[in-house]
Parts: C-alpha cells; sequence; structure tokens
C-alpha cells in the first residue's frame, strides 16, 4: 500500500480528496459487508475514518440539535448499525432527542456522553447487521461526541447570547426612514435563534397600514414535522418554527415589547413630521417632505433597479387669477388643482406643493411613457376640477415638465433641474402641455406671456384677460401629440 503525502500532490483539489476519501469509504464497507479475511482491517479504516468525520462536526458552526443529529448521521453512514439515538441534557439549553436509521428497540451499546466531567447524555446503538467483533468504536465515538459536544455548547451560548442582543438591538432602534428593512433584519435574527430554521414577523401596525409579513430562514417542506411556535404582542405576531420541539419557551416577548414601542415612537414622529411637513393651504407636502420622499424613493429605486417619474407643474397664468379675481379665489383655485393632482396620481404617489403655483409629484416605478400618460391624466384633471371655482368662460390649464430617474437624472438635485427646464419648454411649446425632459431642445424660465400665447376672452366678449389661455380641449389634444411624438421617437 503506498502512501502519498497530500501536499505532494499536483492539480489535485480538495473536492477530488473528498471525493476520493468517500470512494474508499464506500468500498471498504462493501469488502466489509463481503465477510472477506481482511475484515479486521477494514473495520479499523472505517473506525478511523469514522472518528475523524466526528471530529470534524465540532468545527461546522452547528447548534447542539444539528451537531448531535449530524452525529447519528455519521455512525449509521459509516457502519451497519439497525439505528442509532443520542439524547442530550445539558444545563441552560433545550433538551434534544435525535436518532437515525430505524427506532431503537433492543440496543446493543450505551454510553454516556460527559462533558466537563459531567454526564449530559448518552449514546444509544441498535443491533448491527454484520458481525464486526468488539472494536470498541462506539466507546471512541461516544468520546468523540462528547469532546465535540462541549465546544458545540459553547459556542451554541454565545450564539444565543449574539442573536437576542442583536434582536433586541434592532428591535429598539429601528429606522425610520426604512422599517421593513428593519423588520427584515429583526426576522433574520430570530431565524437564528439555537434550534430556529426559520422565522416570521407578521406586524399589523398603523404605521405600516396593510399587515406587513417578513420571512426568514427555512420555511419549504423537507419531509420532516417541525413545530412552529406563535408569540403574539398586541399589533405583532412572531412564528418561529424549529428543528425539534422545543422544552421551553423563549424570552422573546421583550423584543416583540420592544418593537412595538419603536413602532409607536416612529408613528409619533412622523405625525409631528407631518405637521411641519405639510402646506397649511393645500393639505400638500411641502419642501421638507419632498426632500425626504425623494431620498427614500430614489434610493429605494436605486436598489431594486427600479424607474421614478418626477412631474412638474405650473398653473398658466395663475397671476391673472390673483390680480383679476383676487387672492381668495385664487386660493380657492390652488385648493381645486390640489385636490385633483392628489386623486389622480396613486396611493403611493406622492405630491408636494412647492410654493405659489407649482406642484411636483414623485411616482415610484414608472417610466418616462407612464410619466407623460400621468401628467395628461393630471393636466385634465385640474383643468375640470377648477371650473366650479371659476367664473363662466374662465379656464385654468397646466404645463407639466415630465424627468425619469435615472434616465435624466441620478440625484434629486438634478432631477428636479431636469423636469423644471423641461417644464419650462413646455411653456414655449405654448401651455397646456407635458414636455419629457430632452426630448424639446432649449432650458430655462421665459416670460409669464411670450409671444405668440393664444388669450381668450371671456363668453361675454369682453377683453378681460383670462387664466387660462388653452382651452381643455386643446390641452389634452397637445399633451396627447407630445405624447405620441414620444413614442415616435422611441
Amino acid at each position: 500500500m503506498t502512501v502519498v503525502d497530500p501536499g505532494e500532490r499536483t492539480g489535485t483539489t480538495g473536492g477530488d480528496l473528498l471525493a476520493a476519501l468517500e470512494q474508499l469509504q464506500s468500498a471498504s464497507l462493501d469488502r466489509l459487508r463481503s465477510l472477506e479475511v481482511d475484515r479486521a482491517l477494514f473495520v479499523r479504516l472505517l473506525e478511523t475514518s469514522c472518528l475523524l468525520e466526528l471530529s470534524k462536526l465540532a468545527t461546522a458552526r452547528l447548534d447542539v440539535s444539528s451537531y448531535l443529529q449530524a452525529c447519528c448521521d455519521t455512525l449509521t453512514g459509516f457502519f451497519p448499525v439497525s439505528g442509532c439515538r443520542i439524547e442530550a441534557n445539558v444545563p441552560g439549553l433545550p433538551d434534544v432527542l435525535v436518532s437515525s436509521g430505524a427506532t431503537v428497540t433492543r440496543e446493543r451499546e450505551r454510553h454516556l456522553l460527559v462533558v466537563q466531567g459531567l454526564p449530559v447524555g448518552e449514546l444509544v446503538v441498535g443491533p448491527v447487521t454484520v458481525a464486526m467483533g468488539d472494536t470498541g468504536l462506539f466507546v471512541a465515538a461516544a468520546e468523540q461526541i462528547a469532546d465535540g459536544l462541549g465546544a458545540v455548547v459553547e459556542a451554541e451560548v454565545l450564539r444565543r447570547k449574539a442573536a437576542s442582543a442583536t434582536a433586541a438591538r434592532v428591535a429598539a432602534s429601528l429606522d425610520e426612514d426604512d422599517v421593513e428593512r428593519g423588520l427584515l433584519e429583526l426576522a433574520e435574527a430570530f431565524a437564528a435563534l439555537p434550534g430556529v430554521l426559520a422565522a416570521e414577523l407578521v406586524v399589523d401596525h398603523p404605521l405600516l397600514g396593510p399587515p406587513t409579513i417578513v420571512r426568514s430562514g427555512f420555511w419549504d417542506d423537507d419531509g420532516r414535522d417541525h413545530p412552529v411556535t406563535d408569540h403574539e404582542q398586541d399589533e405583532v405576531l412572531l412564528r418561529l418554527r424549529w428543528h425539534t420541539a422545543p422544552d421551553e419557551r423563549p424570552g422573546v416577548e421583550p423584543v416583540l415589547e420592544d418593537l412595538l414601542a419603536s413602532l409607536d415612537r416612529i408613528e409619533r414622529a412622523e405625525r409631528l413630521a407631518a405637521e411641519t411637513e405639510t402646506d397649511p393651504l393645500t393639505g400638500l407636502g411641502n419642501r421638507r417632505r419632498l426632500d425626504r420622499t425623494m431620498d427614500a424613493t430614489l434610493a429605494r429605486a436605486d436598489r431594486h433597479g427600479e424607474q421614478v417619474a418626477v412631474l412638474l407643474i405650473d398653473l398658466d397664468h395663475f397671476k391673472r387669477v390673483n390680480d383679476g379675481l383676487g387672492h381668495d379665489r385664487g386660493d380657492r383655485v390652488l385648493v381645486a388643482a390640489a385636490d385633483a393632482l392628489r386623486r389622480t396620481v396613486r396611493a403611493y404617489d406622492e405630491v408636494c406643493r412647492l410654493g405659489g403655483e407649482e406642484f411636483l409629484v414623485v411616482s415610484p416605478a414608472t417610466d418616462a411613457v407612464g410619466g407623460l400618460r400621468l401628467a395628461e391624466r393630471l393636466g385634465a384633471a385640474v383643468s375640470v376640477a377648477c371650473v366650479p371655482v371659476l367664473p363662466e368662460g374662465w379656464t385654468q390649464t397646466a404645463s407639466i415638465g415630465v424627468a425619469v430617474f435615472p434616465d435624466h437624472a441620478t440625484d434629486a438635485e438634478a432631477l428636479v433641474r431636469a423636469a423644471d427646464a423641461a417644464l419650462y419648454a413646455a411653456k414655449r411649446a405654448g401651455r397646456a402641455c407635458a414636455v419629457l425632459a430632452g426630448t424639446v431642445d432649449g432650458d430655462g424660465p421665459t416670460d409669464d406671456d411670450p409671444a405668440g400665447a393664444t388669450v381668450l376672452g371671456t363668453a361675454q366678449g369682453e377683453d378681460t384677460a383670462q387664466a387660462g389661455v388653452v382651452p381643455p380641449e386643446a390641452g389634452v389634444a397637445s399633451r396627447r401629440s407630445l405624447l405620441d411624438r414620444f413614442r415616435r421617437r422611441r
């Protein structure tokens, strides 16, 4: 028999060595079962290989239950025993009972597992299916398992403390800018608790709107019966899936209480922020809310590879409303326009008033075509909503500039500048229309009443200046023509 130093091999990978070892073990077991004359040699070889595999398990970062299960599987994999089981009762940890092979009803051997001089369990081995003689293997195996168990128990105690500390830290310090990410991190911490396969958090809190469900760990069906325990605290339900049924409930209730306290804290902060981030006239968000919304929306879009449309809206010739009809009437027009914008967008779009007659819409998961379609709907909605608050014959229209992240800009400030340039291009195009950034040459502000603007008289033929310069029908037609133009360019 030639022995080759693995360090002297060339071109051999660790996977090749493991595969060769597995083939050797399989061939040796076949020869053992064939009752050849060198049975004792092969039994010794299998014993050495088995003890080597058991020693590796102690460094595999397994919890106590998984470690002992792997030890059982190793013993039944190497030797022709009908079955084996390991029972462990480690102080401070849940009791463990694992088995492999057939249920052991008639035992061959029973050996104590002793850790630091204290018996903490036992190894029970069933009858062997092939005569092996008295090799003392299972005595040595029990000693090897016990040696590894001491290291695994120490690591599990540290892991349990670390996972519990992580869960407590995350629950007590949720980030108000990304609550869902914090909930996922918390679920991951719960799933890392010793003995736990997976965790699910169900949060039904006013801060999050509809119930939010986050999962972490292994929830797939592996053919085994894994018990699930429920832990409920007011608006929070935690479900834990275990390797085996735990003997005691984990102390997660204080963590759930901290989670609820964090959610309440963030909700109070958001209510306060809403008061300071709300335009008092229209109820829309102000520039403060816009800054926060843009940062969060663009960060999320960047993570998920999504687009975001930004629409800058200006009420055409609004100064003429204030000058000709008074500021009270002008405020009513602003409120009507704001309500129309709010009703037209989706629930998760954000509408803000920048000041005066300018509004801005942030529309997540919206591309250029979707942004132009939204602009068309918004322009029509504003014109219709303002009719009841204006004298007969007056028409309020809106010009809209559309820019898309990341097509036209990759940061909030540049994106708003791109939408602003598109807005002024819409003004030059005759107002009452929408323009996509980059589709019309030229940028920058123009005079309020450029040459070529169409000024409509009142219904009675008087020469009083009107609020809008384009009837609603013409405005819709202009927006549609620009949308069609963009489609043709694509």
